[in-house]
């Protein structure tokens, strides 16, 4: 909804790249204010340690790892984090 707002010049809208990539692409919407924005590596998972043996947690767990693994997911900047920008 933020993002459709954005495009539709309504204001700004704070998103992952994740789900802006193709929209900045076609020039949908466009990054704005990028001086400000934190570097940030796009994805955490934040649970408690008991949470990680659950079958549910685990799976998604594992997930998140092949893909970041396959280049499904951008991990490449985890020390430099620049994954969410204003559009």
């Amino acid at each position: 909804m933020l993002a459709e707002w954005a495009r539709q010049g309504l204001g700004l809208a704070y998103l992952p790249d994740l789900e802006t990539e193709a929209q900045v692409r076609s020039g949908a919407l466009v990054r704005v204010l990028t001086q400000f924005v934190p570097e940030t590596s796009g994805l955490f998972l934040y649970f408690p340690m008991r949470a990680q043996h659950q079958p549910k947690m685990r799976a998604l767990i594992e997930q998140v790892s092949m893909l970041g693994n396959e280049g499904a997911l951008d991990v490449s900047c985890a020390g430099s984090m620049n994954n969410s920008r204003p559009m």
